[in-house]
């Protein structure tokens, strides 16, 4: 789990950075790195400080913070990847990555509704392939910024006028 915050702290600023230096001055995509960085420093304050309860035992002081602060972490797995997703397609930068992450926000709810109905049973696996989902998303998304990164700054030392921004 250290390893998994650490990227996504990384990554959120990588964002941060890309959404700055896009010329585009919707907040959507800041907000949207700010919450990853939250997102990853929030994992690793509940991975140390709030252990989960044992199932059937009686909730302690940080059996409770951990589900509650858990239950921020799944709002906020589903916030970013839509604000980074309406950015851009708002910008028109990434359209195709845009659409992708407006999905997976989609996904995400409709796998955390899914877990109410069906009860205890299976909570753990709708819990898991919810995290797959994000963390698809996540892996996604750093892929295809580094490469559109790269292939601006290609473009933009072949030619004259190559610069993104509006």
């Amino acid at each position: 789990m250290a390893a998994s915050s650490v990227f996504m702290i990384l990554f959120g600023i990588a964002v941060h950075i890309f959404v700055r230096n896009s010329g585009y001055t919707l907040r959507l995509g800041t907000t949207a790195a700010i919450l990853l960085i939250v997102l990853g420093i929030l994992q690793v304050v509940v991975v140390a400080f709030f252990p989960q309860d044992p199932m059937g035992e009686e909730l302690t002081f940080p059996g409770k913070m951990h589900i509650a602060l858990v239950g921020v972490q799944a709002l906020m797995s589903i916030l970013i990847p839509l604000f980074l997703g309406l950015w851009l397609r708002k910008t028109g930068l990434i359209p195709n990555l845009g659409t992708w992450s407006i999905i997976a926000a989609a996904l995400t709810v409709v796998m955390g509704i899914a877990i109410f109905p069906l009860g205890d049973a299976i909570m753990g696996l709708t819990e898991r392939l919810t995290i797959l989902i994000y963390d698809a998303w996540l892996i996604a998304s750093a892929l295809t910024l580094y490469f559109f990164r790269k292939y601006i700054s290609t473009r933009s030392s072949t030619t004259d006028h190559g610069n993104m921004r509006r």
